[in-house]
């Protein structure tokens, strides 16, 4: 069922500072935003990757995490009574896994889980140590259109982005927690770091090939010696800047969001309509059987 609404909605991002395995306090400064978003009249609150958690938690993975028997679960399916809330953290599978997710709750339920799928191991990250790895791209029917999550590095793999497009993609949600990069040689735009300048425009990339919103909402503060840089933005289908949070400070940001730039922007660019699936799905088949032998039944 499409559920779109053409009425221009507002969307809140929650550009948090999240304290390192403090669930509870996490989630305090979630329903504090949750409850300005819904006084500002905004449908939508996003909030960072891991969120609720912290991101350097190591061993301290399965303490922080959370399933839909805890009260955490049932405190943010309380709080979507209100407002649709995308919230960052650590899920426990029935399985005994854990996972870097994401969730989409609406009207008091549960809408849509993400697993994050690709787990860096460069530089200072090292989740696949601590994390179960995601296996599902899916997109869902939300008053935005169809929409999908995805979560931080697995937007710097292009396929992620293609398979929801493929699946009707009309607004992407994008949790992250970026570092900050480039402290002494910022962007001359704005005076943005240089790595929230390579975020933007990959997403606008994104938003205008793909013809999709994107709210992109990045962590800040600082946590085991690493800075987080913010600059979270929200992109309306056209890959158009409809608002941005500055480098570095704590923020809620409500902007106006109108879906109709969607059908418009498909209209001037119309790059889903001519997209040859078939083809894609021919040569990927062909190249999977060159590289890697017949699939075994």
């Amino acid at each position: 069922m499409r559920i779109r609404n053409e009425k221009t909605a507002r969307i809140a991002l929650h550009q948090s500072s999240p304290r390192l395995g403090n669930v509870e306090a996490n989630l305090e400064s979630l329903a504090n935003a949750a409850g300005r978003a819904v006084r500002e009249k905004a449908s939508l609150l996003v909030g960072p990757e891991l969120g609720l958690t912290g991101y350097h938690l190591k061993d301290a993975v399965p303490d922080a995490a959370i399933d839909p028997r805890s009260k955490a679960w049932r405190a943010l399916e309380r709080l979507s009574k209100r407002i649709d809330i995308v919230a960052g953290f650590v899920e426990k599978s029935e399985e005994q896994q854990y996972y870097n997710a994401a969730a989409w709750f609406s009207g008091g339920r549960l809408l849509h889980l993400h697993r994050k799928i690709y787990l860096p191991t460069y530089g200072m990250f090292d989740e696949q140590r601590y994390f179960a790895r995601g296996g599902r791209i899916a997109t869902f029917d939300t008053r935005f259109g169809k929409s999908s999550i995805l979560v931080c590095e697995d937007l710097w793999h292009p396929s992620a982005v293609y398979l929801a497009s493929l699946q009707g993609l009309e607004f992407l949600a994008v949790p992250s927690c970026s570092p900050m990069r480039g402290v002494r040689k910022v962007s001359v735009k704005k005076g943005k770091a240089a790595s929230s300048v390579v975020w933007e425009e990959m997403n606008r990339t994104y938003a205008r090939l793909y013809s999709a919103g994107i709210a992109y909402v990045n962590r800040v503060g600082v946590e085991d010696g690493v800075a987080f840089s913010g600059g979270s933005h929200l992109l309306d289908p056209a890959g158009e800047t409809v608002g941005e949070a500055p480098c570095g400070e704590e923020t809620l940001l409500v902007l106006e969001f109108d879906p109709g730039r969607l059908r418009r922007a498909r209209l001037q660019t119309p790059v889903i309509r001519d997209e040859n699936f078939e083809l894609t799905f021919s040569e990927m088949e062909r190249i999977r059987q060159e590289k890697w032998g017949r699939k075994q039944s």
